[in-house]
């Protein structure tokens, strides 16, 4: 299990639930903490990468990823997931 299972509908349903909860339910639901770094945008919004990571993971294979990933990994493959008119 790693980062190749998540695909764009994971994502999205990610950055959903992300804008359903708030930043900070979402955040907390799910044992994650703020970025400090990195953030993805998607259509203007801004998400905590390794936790949209995380849950797309979960999404993906039913076991919610706490990032073992290294940042450098995530900010290579996430923009490889969104189709390039949804990227930013």
């Amino acid at each position: 299990m790693g980062l190749d299972d998540i695909r764009y509908d994971h994502v999205i349903a990610a950055t959903e639930e992300f804008r359903r909860l708030g930043r900070d339910a979402f955040l907390r639901t799910y044992g994650f903490g703020r970025a400090r770094s990195y953030e993805l945008v998607l259509d203007g919004s801004r998400y905590d990468s390794k936790a949209i990571a995380g849950v797309a993971h979960g999404y993906a294979t039913g076991v919610t990823q706490a990032c073992a990933w290294g940042l450098h990994h995530l900010v290579a493959y996430l923009p490889l997931v969104l189709p390039p008119e949804r990227a930013n």
